[in-house]
């Protein structure tokens, strides 16, 4: 039997179409038990999509869940903003959908005094069982606070305990540890290398990268994850990052206006005015944009791939065959009384956006996510077709229908 362990980065970030042509090369291999699926994400995008996805690839679900609320304090978007509402809900999903998972817990200098709560928030999940990995103080992690051997003992001493006492929950680290000592009293220890590993790791494009017996992997694999775990990996806000935090960020824009046939990347704007600016078939890749000013601006043509718009106005603007090739997410956005024609915003992300008065027309945005954004008095509604809305969004969407269609409600006496 061979395990194949998916993760990343977060696996789920490509397209599930895509995701489901990588199985579906091992699905021989898989019907006759030769191989099976895991996958270790940070849950905040799964969905009934993927749950289905999981039941029908029968994949072993990880989640990497650091402990409660406070305690996954590390784990936020590129905007800052905590995660953990999404982990659990993407964990509410699989245990909808009767989908078992475990869960990778890294703990952290925060957090390994407080071995109790972490016991009672993992008994009270659900969870099949629970990893717990101390975090290390090596490799590029070497900034923090560095966890000494005493308190190490104090957290496992506390948890054996508690397992002791009965606790139903599963943790992997003393699964693995009694299976041993028991083998090892029935002069039956086995050879743990007859079954193998292979661990494919999942770039955002898609590509993967395989090795085998790999040390990381969900709970129950031949592997252990070790190190700190990133905070946002997964959300599409969090893909192809932009530059580091020390590089100084432009704030005057070093191109004119027209700007045509440009490729820009690798850059961190803030608070360029780009106001009444034309740009006609260019391309942004890998860049970061604040507090700029898009208002009026006048597009023909522009293709963003790994693009974070933050705080951003872009009010009155024309935007014309703009295309999502890869991840993009606005954040805090406006769009008042924006037009979007002939473009493809699929899987695109606003979060937080005032979309009031904006117009669409003939423009593709299956999979775009809305739901945290102001839909007032936007028009195009054809054009929304497989968009994600909340239930409270769908009055400002009735009202906009109807004035789309200039439905006359009127009284029956009337």
């Amino acid at each position: 039997m061979v395990d194949v362990v998916w993760h990343g980065g977060e696996p789920l970030a490509i397209r599930r179409d895509h995701f489901e042509e990588l199985v579906e090369v091992f699905e021989l291999l898989r019907t006759e038990g030769r191989i099976r699926h895991f996958i270790q994400t940070n849950a905040t995008l799964i969905d009934d999509g993927w749950c289905d996805f999981f039941t029908r690839y029968e994949f072993r679900v990880g989640v990497s869940l650091d402990g409660p609320d406070s305690a996954s304090a590390n784990r936020v978007d590129w905007a800052g903003k905590p995660v953990f509402p999404r982990i659990m809900r993407g964990v509410q999903a699989l245990k909808k959908h009767g989908i078992d998972f475990s869960v990778i817990c890294v703990v952290f200098p925060e957090t390994v005094n407080e071995p109790d709560a972490l016991f009672d928030f993992f008994e009270d999940l659900g969870a099949g069982s629970v990893g717990f990995n101390i975090e290390e103080y090596e490799g590029a992690n070497d900034s923090r606070q560095s966890i000494d051997a005493g308190t190490v003992r104090h957290f496992w001493r506390t948890m054996f305990a508690r397992l002791a006492n009965g606790s139903d929950l599963r943790v992997r680290e003393a699964g693995k540890l009694l299976g041993y000592l028991a083998e090892v009293k029935a002069g039956s220890v086995q050879d743990r290398r007859r079954h193998r590993s292979v661990s494919s790791t999942t770039a955002t494009r898609g590509t993967t990268a395989v090795a085998e017996d790999s040390t990381t992997g969900p709970p129950g694999t031949t592997g252990t994850s070790r190190g700190r775990q990133s905070g946002n990996e997964g959300d599409p806000r969090s893909q192809g990052p932009p530059p580091s935090e020390d590089e100084d960020a432009v704030t005057a824009w070093p191109f004119g206006s027209p700007l045509e046939r440009e490729k820009v990347s690798n850059t961190e704007f803030r608070g360029v005015d780009l106001s009444s600016h034309r740009w006609k078939d260019i391309t942004v890749t890998r860049c970061r944009f604040s507090n700029a000013r898009f208002m009026g601006l006048a597009l023909a043509g522009a293709s963003l791939s790994d693009v974070l718009f933050e705080n951003c106005q872009f009010d009155f603007a024309v935007l014309d065959r703009l295309k999502v090739a890869g991840d993009v997410a606005f954040i805090g956005c406006s769009f008042k009384e924006a037009a979007f024609s002939n473009s493809d915003l699929s899987r695109a992300v606003f979060d937080d956006c005032t979309l009031s008065g904006a117009e669409f027309d003939s423009t593709r945005m299956q999979d775009a996510d809305l739901r945290a954004s102001n839909l007032s008095g936007i028009s195009g509604l054809s054009s929304l077709k497989g968009v994600q809305v909340t239930e409270a969004q769908l009055a400002d969407l009735f009202q906009a229908l109807a004035s789309e269609l200039e439905l006359k409600v009127t009284d029956i006496d009337g």
